[in-house]
């Protein structure tokens, strides 16, 4: 009975993280055609992107919001 358990929960692991992969490409998608205004359907690196300024600087954005998010996390998991 124990090994029944053992594959159930294995094979919802296995969703669960299949889900969240799919989710996080979604999202990932979803923000390449809203932050360097691509269509949708379309990848990042074989668009014709013409503003080079936005290619330096959004990822530099996205680092330093990430920074922040994580010093944030860090603070109110040590002081709260």
């Amino acid at each position: 009975m124990s090994e029944v358990i053992l594959i159930v929960c294995g094979c919802l692991v296995g969703i669960a993280a299949g889900c969240s992969v799919s989710a996080m490409s979604w999202v990932s998608k979803m923000l390449h055609s809203l932050i360097f205004q691509i269509p949708f359907g379309s990848w990042l690196s074989s668009s014709p992107i013409e503003n080079k300024l936005l290619l330096l600087t959004a990822p530099i954005a996205g680092g330093i919001t990430l920074g922040i998010l994580l010093l944030l996390w860090l603070f109110l998991t040590l002081c709260g």
